[in-house]
């Protein structure tokens, strides 16, 4: 079943490799959309397969934890996909570099708590299953230097820890 959702597509390369006539490193496609298969089969794979998957799709109001509305699409295909395994997972709220370090780390703590707390209370998962943390701008997965970068970096990370 795909669920019809778009994505830009984020292009990793390693170091000396090119794309078309890009520079080496981090190439992102802006307009380029792709359709993705997100269902919760698909993001249980991912995590199970690589330990974590990084969501720019859960949305919240500027300088805020409010998860804004047109997130419950991504958040209930995040609900399903850890309804079908057992264990723990750890919610981690990262944000972009804009203002204090320190503000970012409690930014993206409530941002991480907030996911927790809608999964918990619109899905039923049990709390005792999610952990939240927050790391801020600490661990970028783009650069800073510009709203595309600044938008890939606020995001939302489900990590499973291996067995």
């Amino acid at each position: 079943m795909t669920d019809g959702l778009t994505a830009d597509v984020l292009v990793f390369l390693l170091d000396g490799q090119t794309f078309e006539n890009e520079s080496p490193g981090v190439v992102h496609m802006a307009g380029l959309q792709q359709q993705v298969d997100f269902t919760a089969e698909t993001l249980s794979r991912s995590i199970e397969e690589n330990g974590s998957v990084n969501i720019s799709d859960i949305l919240f109001d500027t300088g805020a934890a409010t998860i804004k509305p047109e997130s419950a699409k991504v958040l209930s295909v995040v609900a399903a996909a850890m309804q079908l395994t057992s264990g723990t997972y750890t919610i981690i709220g990262h944000t972009d570099n804009a203002g204090m370090p320190e503000a970012n780390l409690k930014l993206s703590l409530a941002r991480a708590e907030s996911v927790k707390s809608y999964l918990v209370n619109t899905f039923k998962i049990m709390p005792t299953r999610l952990l939240a943390a927050g790391l801020g701008d600490c661990k970028p997965i783009a650069s800073n230097d510009n709203e595309d970068g600044r938008r890939l970096n606020r995001r939302v990370e489900i990590v499973k820890p291996r067995r």
